[in-house]
């Protein structure tokens, strides 16, 4: 007698469909066992920057989803996080009642920010415990992120994980990539742009500067350096594509921030020059694939700037190596390996589950 199919047992939540998500789908066992919720937020706060879209994202899509999963959820052996606010009511949910379902809960790219002050700031952390208390894996994307999660949340720390982020996949056509003779310089969070305006000031350097919406500089830009706020992802990759060099410039080193941008450059074959933060040797090799400069020096990027602007065969050549690091292990098939390397350790997932992005089957999209 034919078999039945068997029932889908893991359900992955995401505000947006990335490849790594449905390559890590694919290698999880496809249509068959996986089933995908994408509530496609993060596309609306990606292409609107308003107040509106903010508070959609960050407050509305949660609740929202919270409605339409929490009963839903106890159906899946697994449930997976990959990503935004949704670990917070899934891992209290799972450690109020979880226990006697025997339901396993993995938050994939979980990153704090920084403490509140006062009594907001004690019930968000209290919060937080919680939730992470009931996961039983937690990714984190730089290994100095674990050891600062593990010293402010007691009783996480073996819940932890460090899997290397990636994204993207293939490259941009060639047509695309051209060198417009302009310094790029992006991104929202834990970015140091007073030191980038000092440092191209310093130099001279036509420089593209692309900021938040309530950003300020200590100093007034030059003529020469264009500034844009919020604008749309599309338009932010051309600026990438477009550049002579890419600079990404960090705060605090406690903050897992900047990997996205270095993957957009890293796969349009870009010279970067990035801040030397904590764990930043789990993405690049300083002097191969990339410039370091000291966090917050603007005479030390300057000194990397000019290297790299005066010398046009270095910046093909460290260009060339950024496009090997992405091709190597900076992408979405390598992030999906080795996040179900990750869940085959906790023995979350049979490690002969895994399956290649060419897999037979495809994984379903829930709306």
């Amino acid at each position: 007698m034919p078999q039945s199919p068997p029932a889908r047992d893991v359900l992955i939540i995401t505000s947006y469909l990335e490849p790594p998500a449905t390559e890590l789908a694919e290698r999880l066992g496809g249509a068959a066992r996986v089933e995908l919720f994408c509530s496609g937020a993060a596309f609306i706060w990606g292409e609107r920057r308003s107040a509106l879209a903010k508070a959609a994202y960050f407050i509305g899509d949660p609740l929202v989803t919270m409605i339409r999963l929490a009963r839903r959820v106890w159906r899946y052996r697994l449930v997976i996080c990959y990503y935004h606010r949704h670990g917070y009511w899934l891992g209290i949910l799972n450690r109020l009642f979880g226990g006697r379902r025997g339901l396993r809960l993995v938050w994939i790219g979980f990153a704090p920010n920084p403490r509140l002050p006062g009594l907001r700031g004690r019930l968000k952390e209290a919060i937080t415990q919680h939730a992470l208390l009931g996961c039983d894996l937690i990714i984190c994307n730089t290994r100095p992120l674990i050891e600062a999660i593990s010293g402010r949340y007691a009783g996480v720390r073996d819940r932890l994980a460090f899997v290397r982020w990636g994204g993207g996949s293939g490259k941009p056509p060639a047509a695309n990539l051209t060198d417009g003779g302009y310094v790029f310089c992006g991104g929202r969070t834990n970015r140091d742009f007073d030191t980038v305006l000092e440092a191209v000031s310093s130099l001279g350097a036509r420089t593209i500067l692309v900021v938040g919406e309530t950003t300020r500089f200590r100093q007034e830009p030059p003529d020469f350096v264009t500034v844009h706020r919020n604008v749309p992802q599309r338009q932010f990759q051309s600026l990438i594509e477009g550049a002579r060099v890419v600079v990404i410039a960090l705060q605090r080193p406690d903050i897992s921030s900047g990997q996205v941008v270095l993957m957009q450059a890293m796969r349009c074959a870009k010279p970067i020059v990035i801040s030397a933060t904590a764990g930043i040797e789990d993405y690049v090799a300083d002097g191969t694939d990339v410039l370091l400069f000291k966090p917050g020096s603007a005479e030390d990027l300057a000194s990397r700037l000019r290297i790299l602007l005066e010398n046009a065969g270095l910046r093909r050549a460290m260009g060339a190596a950024a496009g090997e690091t992405y091709e190597q292990r900076f992408n979405s098939s390598a992030f999906a390996r080795d996040l179900h390397l990750a869940l085959a350790d906790r023995r979350l997932v049979p490690a002969r589950s895994a399956r290649g992005p060419g897999g037979r089957e495809g994984a379903t999209q829930a709306s």
